[in-house]
């Protein structure tokens, strides 16, 4: 802090007359600092015995524990409060709509950030310990108050694009009310029509650290937006969102149920503000939960979900908490419509064979929630299975001649199968394969699949002594390759001329 401010202000029992002598003082204050020093009415920066009003400015106070002590000089019934402030070099600066000089309707989200200066130390040193919390209370038109997270990372939202800058964003939802407002009209100014109707929303935000804390407060208003649908969902929200009686996420609300709740219809948890799914909106707001504020929610989502199309049908791998209940897959034929499809077991280590109407050469996309007694997890996406008769990936093993050595660049290449549970696999799912003494595969061209091998020359740079490699890529039929490419190794030893000594005997 650069300076202080103390006053005692205390209440007179009457209006003074004018031209009357000044009452005595009823009150003194004295102040006395972290070593001890002491600071009495001669020391006043300010003293007004008829308002009953004296107080100090400290310049450049060291810092610590202050005491304010107040002495009563004359007894009554009278009420006093004393008011401490200070300047900082600390500051929190809310940046809000009009700032900005943008002007925002009902149906659009409304960027919240603030300024705090992490350039000096004390707030830099807290940024580095992890101790710094930046948020806003923002209170609707009806009293609603919503907590909004900000942030400085570059990472959670589109108006904090530059991390460590020192300019903390948030994201507000709850955009959806507008009243009808008295307008006047002025000479050159006629009233729009039809008038729009608007309403003001108040903003606090709070920055606090180890050793300080901040508050700024502010507000902006919002237009009604145009809703040509008649519906009460604005048309810009119809326009980024979709139909309003849509549920794009399978969280059970519509999108015009999200609009009213301040939720995003393409998340089905909209208050995670570290990418960790827990509790959907739907399930907040049927447990009277609060769908805007992560603090609340009481299930954690499955933390993964795999599928494999196979032939036939479809293997599921997925995570199964202790407390779950139920599991629930949801699936549709790629680009189609979502449907519930079917409980999952949650007692068979999470692996569930799914041979429900599969059939081969239809891509299937899976998704799940998780239900804890009245709460239903977010919904977790599994990824899209590809059931085929040869499902199996395009891979196989590769040697080089005998493995070991070679005396020439010339190889023969040798493909072998791989083996899995199901035994020793064949070469059916491959289709083409290209070669290459490079992985990057230059100039590799793709060639029939040759089960019974090939010649192969290896690179004509190849050291004496050194390790040759061949990669080899395969791909099936529809063109589908390999996770990556198999590679065969072999050292290139060729032959060495020895020369002996010629030994003449007489």
């Amino acid at each position: 802090m650069t300076n202080l401010f103390v006053a005692l202000d205390w209440a007179m029992n009457r209006i003074p007359v004018p031209g009357e002598a000044p009452q005595a003082f009823v009150y003194e204050l004295r102040l006395v600092d972290p070593n001890g020093t002491q600071y009495g009415p001669a020391d006043y920066a300010f003293a007004d015995d008829l308002d009953g009003h004296v107080g100090y400015k400290i310049d450049s106070p060291i810092a610590g524990q202050w005491q304010a002590v107040v002495e009563i000089l004359i007894k009554g019934p009278r009420k006093y409060e004393v008011i401490a402030s200070g300047d900082s070099e600390i500051s929190l600066e809310l940046i809000l709509l009009d700032t900005l000089q943008r002007d925002q309707t009902t149906g659009q989200e409304v960027p919240i950030r603030a300024l705090l200066p992490v350039g000096l130390g004390a707030v830099a040193q807290e940024l580095a310990n992890g101790s710094v919390t930046v948020f806003a209370e923002v209170t609707a038109p009806d009293g609603v108050k919503t907590l909004v997270p900000m942030y400085d990372d570059g990472q959670h939202n589109a108006y904090d694009q530059v991390p460590g800058d020192g300019l903390w964003a948030g994201v507000y939802t709850l955009v959806n009310q507008a009243s009808a407002v008295d307008q006047f009209g002025e000479d050159n100014f006629p009233l729009p029509v039809p008038p729009k109707d608007q309403s003001a929303y108040q903003v606090v935000a709070f920055a606090s650290g180890a050793d300080f804390s901040r508050q700024a407060k502010g507000s902006f208003a919002v237009l009604e937006g145009a809703d040509t649908g008649g519906d009460g969902v604005p048309d810009v929200y119809v326009e980024q969102y979709g139909a309003p009686n849509a549920d794009p996420d399978l969280d059970s609300l519509l999108t015009a149920d999200e609009y009213f709740a301040g939720t995003n219809p393409l998340h089905s948890d909209s208050d995670t503000d570290d990418g960790i799914l827990r509790e959907s909106d739907w399930s907040e707001i049927q447990n009277a939960q609060d769908p805007l504020d992560p603090a609340d929610d009481l299930i954690l989502a499955p933390e993964y979900c795999q599928v494999l199309g196979q032939n036939g049908q479809v293997v599921m791998e997925y995570d199964v908490k202790p407390a779950y209940d139920q599991l629930r897959a949801f699936r549709r034929p790629e680009n189609g419509a979502w449907n519930f499809h079917t409980l999952l077991p949650i007692n068979t280590g999470g692996i569930f064979t799914d041979t429900l109407n599969v059939t081969n050469g239809v891509r299937y996309e899976y998704q799940i929630n998780a239900v804890d007694g009245a709460h239903v997890s977010a919904q977790v996406m599994c990824g899209i299975a590809n059931p085929e008769e040869n499902w199996r990936p395009p891979q196989a093993l590769m040697m080089l001649d005998n493995g070991y050595s070679t005396p020439d660049l010339s190889v023969q290449i040798t493909f072998y199968p791989y083996e899995d549970e199901d035994g020793l696999l064949n070469f059916n799912e491959i289709f083409e394969m290209r070669l290459s003494n490079s992985p990057d595969f230059s100039a590799a061209v793709w060639e029939p699949f040759q089960a019974t091998g090939k010649i192969w020359q290896l690179d004509p740079g190849t050291p004496s002594g050194s390790i040759a490699t061949v990669y080899a890529e395969f791909r099936n039929v529809d063109g589908t390759p390999a996770e990556g490419p198999a590679l065969g190794s072999i050292r290139y030893l060729p032959p060495t001329t020895i020369y002996l000594p010629v030994v003449i005997q007489q």
